[in-house]
């Protein structure tokens, strides 16, 4: 999946995308893949792309979402589709479980708590990597 500066000034990320597509590398833009039961999906870059907020997971025994920008899980329609979900963009690093936090410094809907609301609700973990 594409992040924020993977895109050029006229908002293009082909240069990023045909690069990562001859290293061999399998592109997840709105889309999903399976491999051994396990769904992987990803959502092209909130700000700067245009993701798909109603992307599903492929029927398997367990489903991920990765997303660079974790406020992407506010207009997610079908979030709780998914078993668990990876972001990053925090510059600053984030892990959470519940309301339990290592470092705060990212999203403004973890700043505010959302993500952990949402969490707790639907029995999601989403860990920011950085």
């Amino acid at each position: 999946m594409l992040g924020n500066h993977d895109f050029d000034d006229e908002k293009s990320s082909r240069f990023v995308e045909e690069f990562l597509e001859k290293a061999g590398f399998v592109l997840l833009k709105n889309s999903s893949v399976v491999k051994d039961n396990l769904s992987i999906s990803g959502v092209d870059d909130w700000r700067e792309g245009r993701p798909d907020f109603e992307l599903e997971p492929i029927d398997a025994t367990f489903s991920l979402l990765a997303l660079h920008e974790p406020d992407t899980i506010l207009d997610m329609e079908t979030i709780k589709e998914f078993d668990l979900i990876l972001s990053g963009h925090s510059h600053g690093g984030q892990i959470r479980i519940g309301n339990w936090r290592l470092r705060n410094k990212g999203s403004s809907s973890a700043d505010a708590g959302f993500i952990s609301s949402m969490t707790e609700q639907n029995c999601m973990l989403i860990v920011e990597l950085v």
